[in-house]
């Protein structure tokens, strides 16, 4: 039987006033409600999940330029969280039955299909299409136990990547390469005050990078440098950007007002994100996205913690990397 073992490792950082800090300027609405944001490939439309003229969420898309906003799906229980195929023709998203289940529709709004190969009583959450095409990262227990899985978007073969009984994940994001998800433990959504962002490196392999106040809603930027995401301060959401090789954190926007789940155009230059106004979303919302080099990463934890994660069997040695010197194993 597999067994979970973790791996600590200590890295002393100093603060620096270079890497990916942003700060978001000129805000506009872009629609009056929606959560759940996700560019096309090609910076042109935003699918997003909003109850606009129905009873029930739906699937959307609205044009950058024009602010037109078109529906895509109307199904019987609602959709929710649409996610692209890299060559823009289609959208992944999960449809709200009971159970829920993984749904694909062309751009036109034709051709939905459920993704095959979910048992009777299975549900899938949260899907992200790997930058190939091949695979869509999604949290669902079509493998028997919950925790995220990537599937095959045509065939629906799995391959689980975490379970929830090792360690409980939600939030799937893959990086540019199609190497790496990114996914968030704990924090609100799990009950729990304390927010975990970690990177999967493969099936088994976690690597927690940063722990505070209900980090959620991961999103790769920067090339793959840095992950954007939102926290929450003073009971609102907020965005705030982790350089992924040091840990180094800062806050990516003006103190005032809640912002949700920021989703950066493919181009880098603009953020789309759920505005929030006290307890109620307030609307779809998009911003430049402007590097801020004068900007400070804060460290709230101190001394950075990189917990690597392996299922394979064998336990490993706790590394110290002191701030001069080799690396130290502590406990072997």
């Amino acid at each position: 039987m597999n067994r979970l073992f973790v791996v600590v490792i200590f890295f002393t950082l100093s603060v620096r006033a270079e890497g990916a800090c942003f700060t978001i300027a000129n805000e506009t609405r872009l629609a009056p409600v929606g959560s759940f944001p996700a560019w096309s490939p090609d910076g042109s439309t935003i699918a997003f999940t909003a109850d606009i003229d129905t009873d029930k969420p739906e699937i959307y898309l609205v044009t950058v330029d024009t602010r037109d906003i078109l529906g895509l799906t109307r199904s019987f229980d609602g959709a929710t969280n649409p996610t692209w195929s890299p060559d823009g023709q289609q959208i992944a998203f999960r449809s709200r039955g009971r159970p829920s289940r993984l749904h694909i529709i062309a751009r036109d709004g034709s051709s939905e299909r459920e993704v095959p190969g979910a048992p009777s009583s299975s549900s899938d959450f949260e899907p992200d299409w790997s930058p190939d095409g091949s695979r869509i990262a999604v949290v669902s227990n079509r493998l028997g136990e919950m925790g995220i899985i990537t599937v095959d978007p045509v065939t629906g073969e799995g391959e689980r990547w975490s379970s929830e009984r090792e360690l409980k994940l939600d939030q799937p994001a893959w990086s540019p390469n199609g190497t790496t998800i990114a996914a968030v433990g704990g924090g609100v959504f799990q009950g729990e005050i304390e927010g975990r962002l970690y990177l999967l490196h493969g099936p088994g392999q976690a690597e927690l990078i940063a722990r505070g106040v209900g980090y959620q809603w991961p999103h790769w930027i920067d090339d793959g440098r840095a992950i954007i995401y939102s926290y929450l301060r003073r009971s609102t959401f907020r965005p705030g950007v982790i350089e992924v090789d040091n840990g180094i954190e800062c806050e990516a926007g003006p103190e005032w007002g809640g912002r949700a789940n920021p989703i950066v155009s493919p181009d880098g230059q603009r953020v789309v994100f759920s505005g929030r106004d006290g307890e109620e979303f307030d609307g779809l919302w998009i911003a430049d996205l402007i590097r801020s080099p004068s900007a400070v990463g804060e460290q709230s934890w101190g001394t950075l913690k990189r917990e690597h994660v392996k299922m394979d069997g064998q336990p490993r040695p706790a590394i110290r990397i002191p701030s001069a010197g080799k690396p130290m194993i502590v406990n072997p």
